[in-house]
């Protein structure tokens, strides 16, 4: 019994350690950051938006440019808006190679009712980088729902 409480003692501490280092990996991912980017310029034009549910794609290949509305972003790929809301030009950005390599979704609760975002992290040989999709599709429509479907989202919250 002696022998056994230093063993738990270590392992315990070599848990916590682990949790230590992660937390800040976990919780400051670029995909976060690329959501909280999008927060800040959408509660800019529309207050109040949180965010009610936000799960990983099962299925991030099926994920098409049909699916797309305005796309939110900085960096090398073409978007319709940069994180700040501006429009950009397209001169000398890469187009947006699909499907992305990893997808999140997330429904969001906004003055104007709820709506869907896409968080997405496309890449080609040279560049890698995370971009806010808004639903093309109007929340809660057939349309929309089926696109989540397809690739693999489904909401914990579903008003």
């Amino acid at each position: 019994m002696k022998r056994v409480l230093p063993v738990m003692f270590l392992g315990v501490l070599i848990v916590v350690v682990a949790l230590i280092i992660a937390a800040p990996l976990l919780f400051n991912s670029p995909r976060r950051k690329a959501l909280s980017a999008y927060l800040n310029y959408y509660n800019a034009v529309n207050h109040g938006t949180q965010v009610l549910s936000l799960v990983q794609a099962g299925r991030p290949m099926s994920f098409t440019a049909a699916m797309s509305g305005r796309v939110v972003g900085d960096g090398a790929f073409r978007t319709d808006l940069s994180f700040a809301g501006q429009t950009r030009s397209t001169d000398g950005l890469r187009p947006l190679p699909y499907p992305p390599a990893d997808l999140s979704c997330a429904l969001l609760s906004t003055a104007n009712g709820n709506a869907v975002i896409f968080i997405a992290l496309h890449q080609d040989a040279a560049n890698a980088e995370w971009l806010v999709h808004e639903a093309k599709a109007p929340w809660p429509g057939e349309q929309v729902r089926s696109d989540l479907a397809a690739v693999g989202c489904s909401f914990v919250v579903d008003p």
